[in-house]
């Protein structure tokens, strides 16, 4: 893998010159990666953000970067179909219903195994059912153009997704993605 120059900002101001160090959990690295930070105040409302501390668990995080998050049409936490106008729901419903959005939207972000390369052709199943992450190149004839960058500078996720950074932790990895997987 080629060394990195740390100085250089990465696009989508991801904390580039933030690297695991041995013993991190991925929680640990979600708390101070500022880029994943909405990512991460999602996930830590959710029973499967649990996971990003556990250290018996090995996963692979596919986290959207704030500015990702911020371009979605409807927050996390109103789902992919948010309550339609004049449907009157009380308080409770409403923060049951928001609950499970993020913990959905949330799940359609994690892959329940360690990934530690991305292979173009490759396909994984979220937590979340029926979401399948499907690994891509983007432009397979560049491979000059490549040579020099991290192995997962050139991948690409359901035809439309890049991938901007990669961290390893203890308990799996973390790919920072320019767009959601799911809302």
């Amino acid at each position: 893998m080629a060394q990195e120059d740390s100085s250089k900002q990465t696009p989508l101001g991801v904390d580039s010159e933030f690297k695991a160090d041995a013993g991190l959990m991925l929680s640990d690295i979600l708390t101070v990666q500022t880029s994943l930070s909405i990512f991460y105040s999602y996930a830590r409302e959710t029973q499967v953000g649990k996971r990003l501390q556990d250290e018996t668990e090995m996963i692979t995080v596919f986290a959207p970067t704030n500015e990702a998050v911020m371009a979605l049409a409807h927050k996390p936490h109103q789902g992919p179909d948010p309550v339609q106008d004049g449907t009157i729901i009380s308080q409770e419903d409403f923060d049951s219903l928001s609950k499970e959005n993020v913990e959905r939207w949330i799940k359609a972000h994690i892959v329940p195994q360690h990934i530690p390369r991305l292979y173009p052709t490759s396909q994984y199943e979220a937590l979340l059912e029926g979401i399948v992450i499907t690994v891509g190149d983007s432009d397979p004839k560049a491979t000059k153009e490549f040579e020099d960058k991290p192995d997962w500078s050139h991948i690409v996720l359901n035809n439309n997704i890049h991938v901007v950074d990669r961290v390893e932790a203890e308990n799996g990895v973390l790919y920072l993605v320019d767009r959601a997987i799911y809302g």
